[in-house]
């Protein structure tokens, strides 16, 4: 058992611990865990497996990109995500100073971008390219610094049959292989999302963007993977997030955009203790809080704080 809970979170541990109970329930599963001389060799590298969503997840693949040297928020995410049943690849957050293509982006395109954002372009253009190399129609792609609502997986399913039926104004029944949307934002950092309409009476929180800028929780169908490769393979003067939001529905529409209001997937600076500020509403919890429910239930958490504790 303690092989199976430690490969979940990829960690390469020297340990002598044993578990002193596990026990599942139909409310939530909890780990009681007495943990002894524990010490980590090294920070993981991330996991390269190519491991499939939940089946019954409405997408083909999940990618979460985390930072190695952020043991806190890899922990705590991987904690959320073995609630809510989500099977997901880490991808590794790029150091943009020895990254390959990061280094090759940069030499070709005198940004003025930060390193940080730097990495954080190129990190999210791998995984689009991911997408088209490994043939998924749909992938969800989140960040390590997240909180999820539990309703994630209806949420999604429903949206994204809106999506593909007649309500969704770019949807055109008689060419099946052209997809009505390109990206669809269940989590972002912007108070304007509310400004365009719903497309379905019945599901509200659906609608067309606005500037939903962010990356920590987006689905990206196969046509939004192709359309992002062809206008971000080139560094440009802004963040990523931006970039996109500026090829979005509210100017040009040359992405199919659309948002949740309110987000379903919210960056939590209240949870991550190292992370300064941003403490405003956007940055809280997210309606149903998958975080909010663990704690209330007292399902224990992966973390680096509980590890110190226990440390010897």
């Amino acid at each position: 058992m303690k092989q199976q809970l430690w490969a979940r979170l990829n960690l390469p541990l020297t340990l002598d611990f044993y578990t002193q109970a596990i026990h599942y329930d139909t409310v939530a599963l909890s780990y009681n865990l007495l943990l002894k001389y524990l010490s980590f060799e090294k920070i993981p590298g991330l996991s390269k497996n190519n491991i499939p969503a939940t089946p019954i997840f409405p997408v083909d693949h999940i990618f979460c990109i985390s930072d190695p040297k952020r043991t806190d928020r890899r922990l705590n995410v991987q904690s959320i995500f073995d609630y809510l049943k989500m099977k997901v690849e880490y991808i590794p957050a790029i150091n943009p100073e020895v990254d390959p293509l990061a280094l090759e982006m940069s030499a070709r395109t005198k940004s003025g971008l930060s390193p940080s954002a730097v990495g954080c372009w190129v990190a999210h253009l791998k995984v689009w390219r991911s997408v088209v190399e490994k043939g998924y129609g749909t992938i969800l792609v989140l960040e390590d610094d997240i909180d999820i609502s539990y309703n994630i997986e209806r949420l999604l399913r429903k949206a994204i049959s809106v999506l593909n039926s007649s309500k969704n104004k770019y949807y055109n029944a008689t060419s099946p292989g052209e997809w009505g949307w390109d990206l669809l934002y269940p989590g972002h950092c912007s108070y304007d999302e509310d400004k365009f309409s719903w497309l379905d009476e019945s599901f509200k929180q659906l609608r067309y963007a606005y500037t939903p800028i962010c990356t920590h929780g987006y689905v990206a169908s196969r046509s939004g993977a192709q359309k992002l490769i062809k206008l971000f393979s080139e560094l440009g003067e802004q963040p990523v997030d931006m970039a996109i939001a500026n090829n979005g529905v509210s100017v040009g529409r040359t992405l199919k955009i659309f948002s949740f209001w309110p987000p379903a997937i919210n960056q939590r600076r209240d949870i991550y203790s190292k992370d300064p500020g941003l403490r405003d509403t956007i940055f809280l919890a997210p309606e149903d809080s998958t975080y909010d429910r663990m704690k209330e239930l007292g399902v224990p958490f992966y973390s680096d704080e509980a590890m110190d504790a226990i440390r010897l």
